[in-house]
């Protein structure tokens, strides 16, 4: 049943943050001529995993990408979210609020649990399905709404090294500028996450 109204349930909603009206309007009018242009479903790989939580007013806001390829990366992911919400309330000297987002992330150390009410917000972990749009002329090419904002690789790493972001010594490192430092935390923290549950099981 497709039913795109605004009296759709809560419960059947999923909302994500739109970008700015003229660019959202093209993204909702492309996405409306894909649909006849490329009528055809395909599967496109298994499930991902991505973390979400209940919105007050109604419907879920994703809080992280969906590109994990099983549940438990992403309830890492939801631990790390949790420990950062934690670090936040300690700075606002919310003492009951950091103790609860740490037994939050303390449980997911131990159990795999994929819905958590904290602070009185239902967080989970999300199933997606990928699929690729189909037809006469082949599966869909990207859309012009489609967010692509890094050029060619040598023309960034030649803009970032005017920039002065980039040198040789980053480079042999293996550092990588292409990703955003908002991201990079979130990574940095799944992957502290993972560490600590491998430290965890190799101790039991």
């Amino acid at each position: 049943m497709s039913d795109h109204s605004e009296r759709v349930p809560g419960y059947r909603q999923i909302r994500m943050a739109a970008p700015d009206a003229p660019v959202a309007a093209l993204a909702d009018e492309e996405a409306w001529r894909a649909r006849d242009a490329y009528p055809g479903i395909l599967g496109g790989g298994g499930p991902v995993f991505g973390v979400a939580r209940e919105r007050e007013e109604g419907g879920w806001e994703v809080l992280t990408r969906f590109g994990d390829p099983a549940p438990q990366d992403s309830r890492d992911t939801m631990a790390a979210l949790f420990r950062r919400a934690a670090r936040d309330a300690e700075a606002a000297g919310d003492e009951a609020a950091r103790d609860e987002c740490l037994a939050a992330a303390g449980r997911l150390d131990w159990e795999a649990v994929d819905e958590m009410t904290v602070r009185d917000v239902r967080h989970r972990v999300v199933r997606a399905e990928q699929f690729i749009r189909t037809g006469p002329d082949g599966p869909e090419p990207p859309r012009p709404s489609d967010h692509d904002p890094q050029p060619p690789v040598k023309v960034h790493d030649q803009q970032l090294r005017e920039q002065g972001l980039v040198t040789d010594d980053d480079e042999e490192d293996g550092e990588g500028a292409e990703t955003c430092p908002e991201v990079r935390e979130v990574m940095a923290l799944a992957e502290k996450e993972r560490e600590r549950r491998r430290r965890i099981e190799e101790a039991g």
